[in-house]
């Protein structure tokens, strides 16, 4: 049954006389809001609250380039060094007669770098694997390095602590002439593992990775943030890693 024209009428004036109550109680919520919000203070605290964080996020993020960037040329010059006297030490090895002459050898292990020639090899060898846990190794660059090291032959427990030394140029107390053959065959094996850790480095691209999260998150909880991402020289590999190790080979061996 339609309702009477009257009661319509009244019922559309009671709906505006309640939307009048409520816009007058809500309006001083309004305009309150909008006071403190339009306010000189709060414009300036509002700004204070972006220049201190964007101020922040900015130097934090040209901090990371620059220790990304340090991190990265330390870590080539660092394998440059290791393998270079690891190399030496292996062809003195090798050439040498007598233990005596191996230890002459070892007194005068040639360096690259000026400013690493007071750093002795355990002291970079420690120095680079503090920098690979800066460093995200891509999936592509882990599978590489897995085909590196499945190439390595393995040495006894005993010749490592025996003869282990020998890889930071120096000799334990007890070898003598007697021991020479298994010091170079031990030698032969660990200037092959040698290179394939220089292959593998030298093969390494790094890139930085100063993004939101390894800037804004990491330093804000203290957190030490992987600034580096390794990639393969290759994306495509034209060879096996067989291949490129005898590529290598060829140019250690001139």
């Amino acid at each position: 049954m339609p309702r009477p024209p009257h009661n319509r009428a009244h019922e559309k004036q009671e709906q505006e006389f309640r939307s009048r109550v409520l816009f007058a109680l809500e309006r001083p919520k309004r305009i309150w809001v909008a006071r403190i919000v339009n306010s000189p203070i709060f414009i300036w605290l509002l700004s204070a609250v972006f220049l201190t964080v964007g101020g922040g996020y900015y130097g934090h993020y040209q901090q990371c380039s620059r220790d990304a960037s340090e991190l990265r040329d330390r870590f080539y010059r660092l394998s440059h060094e290791i393998f270079r006297r690891r190399d030496y030490i292996a062809f003195s090895v090798e050439h040498s007669n007598s233990i005596n002459e191996i230890q002459s050898s070892l007194s005068s292990i040639p360096f690259v770098y000026s400013d690493l020639q007071q750093k002795k090899l355990h002291e970079l060898s420690r120095e680079l694997s503090r920098i690979e846990t800066r460093i995200d190794f891509s999936e592509a660059m882990r599978v590489l390095r897995q085909k590196g090291y499945a190439s390595q032959t393995p040495v006894s427990a005993r010749d490592l602590v025996r003869f282990g030394p020998i890889s930071n140029g120096e000799l334990r107390r007890g070898i003598d002439d007697s021991d020479l053959k298994l010091l170079k065959e031990f030698i032969q094996t660990r200037d092959h593992m040698n290179k394939v850790d220089y292959v593998l480095n030298d093969m390494t691209v790094l890139t930085p990775r100063c993004s939101v999260s390894s800037v804004v998150v990491d330093y804000a909880f203290a957190r030490i943030p992987k600034i580096l991402v390794a990639q393969p020289l290759f994306e495509k590999p034209k060879w096996g890693w067989t291949e490129y190790m005898n590529r290598y080979f060829a140019v250690f061996d001139r």
